[in-house]
Order: C-alpha cells, then structure tokens, then sequence
C-alpha cells in the first residue's frame, strides 16, 4: 500500500451445513508495528451484491465507520444470520495513512465472530 491509498476486498459470512441455531455477528480488529497507528477501515454490508469496490462501498450499509483504527477491541456488532440459506457480504475498505512510510510492518487482524442466535426452524 502507498500513502493515501484505499484498498477494497469483500468477504462473505454463513452458517455452517449442520446448524441449529442462527448466529449473531460481531467484528474486532488487531494491529502490530509501525503499520498499525498509520491504517485504518471501514466495513459496509453490501447486501446480496458481491463486487467490493469504491463504488460498492459508498452504496453499502455502514456496519463499521470508515477510518476506524485497527485497534476495535469492543466487538460492533456487524449483523445477524437466522437460516442457512443467508449470505451476508461484506466490503471492507482499508486505507493507508499519509503517515504511512517505506519499510513499515506489522499485521491488521480482524476477527469475525459468530455468537449462538434464535433456534433456526
């Protein structure tokens, strides 16, 4: 990534084959190194589309505010699955900081986590 640049990459979430329950969603984030305080990202529900790009992500539902730093420790809660047939498609947009040097490292961890819901019927 170069200063001031945005990248765009969807990710889809379902219930397993054998479940029994739905499944509440929630999101954290983790950073390390010299890249952490220098990025940061947004995550928008693009419904049942499933192009990720500038254009998908302004016409998204904000689930996570654009600019957020890699540091979400309190999970925001990012949607719910109640049958095994839904689908939910995410477009994340993460962003370099103009901050953001040459020979930087470090990692951004996310963390999607699906919490037991209403039986499924």
């Amino acid at each position: 990534m170069t200063p001031n640049a945005t990248v765009y990459h969807l990710f889809s979430l379902k219930l397993g084959t054998g479940s029994n329950y739905g499944a509440d969603l929630t999101l954290t984030s983790s950073g390390t190194g010299t890249i952490a305080p220098n990025v940061s990202y947004g995550v928008v529900d693009v419904g049942t589309g499933t192009g990720c790009d500038a254009t998908a992500f302004a016409a998204g539902t904000s689930v996570v505010p654009n600019a957020t730093p890699p540091t979400l420790t309190t999970p925001a809660a990012i949607g719910t699955l109640a049958s095994l047939t839904e689908q939910r498609n995410y477009c994340i947009a993460v962003t370099a900081g103009s901050a953001l040097g040459q020979s930087q490292t470090g990692s951004i961890t996310w963390e999607f986590l699906g919490t037991s819901a209403a039986p499924i019927s």
